[in-house]
Parts: structure tokens; sequence; C-alpha cells
């Protein structure tokens, strides 16, 4: 956990892809959070011109590249979620940048935000990736691998296949929950959702809460 004490508090979702961490997220930013999502951050640093596109660039070529430059997301992402070597090169090409700008990102919000306020980092590679020392607190966002597969294949227009090897691809979200203070089951109705997420809310912004978990890891 991160050991300096911050008046803005930070608080890091994760889980798997199809849990609903995005869900998650929108809720906590609509009662006062600034939100940082690490999904927008990875398109902003994959448009024509940033150094993740040429890195993404000179590992693939251009066959992923749509008539006006920008990378095809959706033909890449088939590629590289059937390959893991290929997810790997990806990640390799992408990552750095990605966590250099959500760092200034966290930085510039920290030192923007109100007393009172806080920051909500959505990451599905927040533990990966080592973000996850930033977080005050962290939680972990999890539902049966039933509705995930269904969330996927209706919001991403796959097929079950094709889910599963975004599923499976991942790091196991019990290995995240192992990570997670606070573990947010998003199986139910949305205000099932926001009821959990009020109790949590509330202890996450105690001052107490926050400050004294500082150095328990």
């Amino acid at each position: 956990m991160n050991s300096e004490k911050h008046l803005i508090p930070l608080i890091g979702v994760t889980g798997g892809i199809g849990c609903g961490m995005t869900a998650v997220s929108q809720i906590l930013s609509q009662w006062g959070g600034v939100l940082i999502s690490g999904d927008q951050v990875a398109r902003d640093i994959m448009k024509k011109g940033e150094p993740a596109y040429q890195e993404t660039l000179k590992a693939f070529g251009p066959e992923y590249l749509l008539p006006d430059g920008e990378f095809d997301r959706k033909k890449l992402g088939q590629h590289v979620f059937s390959n893991r070597d290929e997810l790997e090169k990806l990640n390799k090409a992408v990552h750095p940048y990605w966590v250099e700008k959500i760092k200034e990102k966290v930085t510039t919000e920290r030192r923007n935000a109100q007393p009172g306020t806080f920051i909500i980092l959505d990451a599905a590679l927040l533990i990966e990736t080592g973000l996850d020392v930033l977080a005050d607190k962290r939680v972990v966002v999890t539902a049966p691998m039933k509705e995930r597969r269904q969330r996927i294949c209706q919001r991403d227009n796959l097929d079950e296949t094709q889910a599963d090897q975004r599923i499976f691809i991942q790091m196991p979200v019990p290995m995240k929950v192992l990570k997670a203070d606070y573990v947010i089951d998003n199986s139910s109705t949305l205000e099932d959702l926001k009821i959990k997420l009020q109790e949590i809310r509330d202890s996450l912004l105690s001052s107490e809460d926050v400050n004294d978990s500082k150095g328990d890891r």
C-alpha cells in the first residue's frame, strides 16, 4: 500500500473483463469522485502520432490500421486475445506509456482536486502493472463466469469462444481478490450494487480508515 498520506484518497477499481468495473466506477464518480479511466487513457495513447502508436506500429505493421491511419482496435484485439505471445508483444509496446500517463493524471488530479473529494482509477490491469501502489484502497469487482461471458458477448458482439479467450488470458480474478481491500460482487441489481458501494464509499472517505491503512502492507 502507498505509504504516503494524501488529503485526496485514490480508490483503485479493478477486476476481470465482464465483471462490471465501469458500472462501479461510474456510480462512484456520480457521487463526487474524479474518474481516471484506464481504457480511455489506452485509447488516447494509441492515437496516431502518439509514442505508443509508433511502438505498436513497429510491432504489428500497417495491416491493423484503418484507412484513416488509426488502429483497428477490434481487429488488433481479435489477434492478440487469441495468442498470449502476441498479447505480450502489445503490452510491451503500450504499457510503459500507459503507466506513465496514468501516473501523470493521478498527480494532476491530486493537485487540482478539492478537499473532501476522491479519485477513482478504473484499470483492469491495476495490479498487473503495479499501479495498485498508487491506491489508498483497492476495490476488486467480481461476477459469475456465466454473467461475465454474457456481458462480453453483448457488449463487444463476440461469440462465447471469443469471450472466453479474453477472460482466460487475463490474471484470474481470485488472484486479484487476494490484493483487495474490498470485494464487490456485481451479479445483482443496480440498486444492490449502489447499496454496497455506499457502504464502501463512506468507509473510504473517513480519514481514519484511509490514514490507518497506510503502512499496513
